[in-house]
């Protein structure tokens, strides 16, 4: 006879309710470790990821670490700091409102459902980066005190996270809209992304790409878990010309943050030039209903006219002015062919338009 056990029936509801203040000081304890294990060396050799060796001076992976740590000790003192404040007739109910709409918020948030989220997060995080020492020093032996103290806290954690109680759903989608925090929320998300993807394309060792992918994949998932994901996402239909505006500022800067790589800025160039194709696209067909691909053309001068002005070999014209001129120029280029062009078109009706 054999016997199979599940989580479920592992830890039953009747035992997350016992065990509610056992699980908070096991999440708890957990986070302090995991933080302070950040400042110790977890690895024995500076080849592996990111130089994990310095006693007091954590690296980038390891300040990655110390964030959930932190992110875990915030959702804590919150599972104790809203209770306390109580409902509305309770002894410790804030007295401003701002305060008021703060908590309002806070019992919003699916706290406990991050927590859960992040002690999972916190232990396939340090179990990846250990697996990763190993294998890029040649085993567990190179392995530090401080990345067995992190894996231990990160087990703890774990262990203290699936003791809580599940706790509510997320409903952000009905706290009071704040139309420049939420300006704000969405610019912050997409500098997070842009620092991050800039940081993660230029390493050169694998392992930090890798180890970096989970780090990003768990705090997207705390985001989601706790309801954050979901306000963002509200926050960006109310807010679209801004989401916009910000996605296509990042996109931007992007090419920026590659250490001048030809290889990145010519991809990035070509990406930006399909991007004004296809706003070109969509005002012709989409806005205008037009059925019309000449519109590439005007596109097409105006390259011209950069390229002719431009710094390289071939360039027709000795008159080499500065970037911000050459596009000016080149826009209004096109603009004129396209008025000189389109005047007489409007002459002309259906699929000749």
């Amino acid at each position: 006879m054999t016997f199979t056990f599940t989580a479920n029936q592992l830890i039953t509801p009747e035992l997350q309710r016992r065990s509610w203040n056992l699980s908070r000081i096991l999440c708890t304890v957990g986070a302090v470790g995991f933080a302070v294990s950040a400042f110790l060396p977890w690895a024995y050799g500076a080849d592996a990821l990111d130089d994990m060796t310095f006693l007091g001076s954590p690296s980038v992976l390891q300040f990655l670490g110390l964030g959930l740590a932190i992110i875990l000790l915030l959702i804590m003192a919150m599972t104790i700091i809203e209770p306390w404040l109580g409902g509305p007739t309770g002894t410790h109910s804030p007295k401003s409102p701002l305060a008021a709409t703060l908590v309002a918020i806070s019992k919003r948030i699916a706290w406990v459902r991050g927590a859960r989220a992040t002690g999972i997060g916190m232990l396939v995080y340090i179990a990846l980066t250990l697996v990763a020492i190993a294998l890029e020093l040649g085993g567990l032996v190179n392995i530090e005190y401080g990345g067995w103290i992190a894996l231990l806290s990160a087990l703890v954690a774990f262990v203290g996270s699936r003791l809580l109680i599940p706790g509510r759903e997320p409903y952000l989608d009905r706290v009071p809209k704040f139309p420049v925090l939420e300006i704000i929320g969405i610019a912050l998300m997409l500098a997070v992304i842009l620092f991050a993807a800039a940081y993660a394309l230029n390493q050169d060792d694998g392992g930090v790409f890798l180890v970096l992918l989970a780090g990003i994949g768990v705090l997207t998932a705390i985001a989601l878990r706790t309801g954050l994901g979901g306000w963002l996402s509200e926050a960006g239909q109310r807010h679209r010309n801004v989401l916009v505006f910000s996605a296509f500022l990042a996109a931007f800067l992007f090419p920026f943050t590659q250490n001048g790589s030809d290889a990145n800025m010519s991809i990035a160039t070509q990406v930006l030039i399909f991007a004004a194709t296809a706003i070109g696209l969509n005002i012709v067909v989409g806005l205008a209903g037009l059925l019309d691909l000449g519109y590439i053309a005007f596109l097409g001068a105006g390259a011209f006219t950069a390229a002719t002005m431009s710094m390289s070999a071939f360039a027709t014209i000795s008159w080499k002015p500065p970037f911000i001129v050459v596009m000016l120029i080149a826009g209004l280029v096109s603009a004129t062919l396209g008025l000189l062009i389109g005047s007489p078109t409007l002459r002309v009706s259906g699929d000749y338009l």
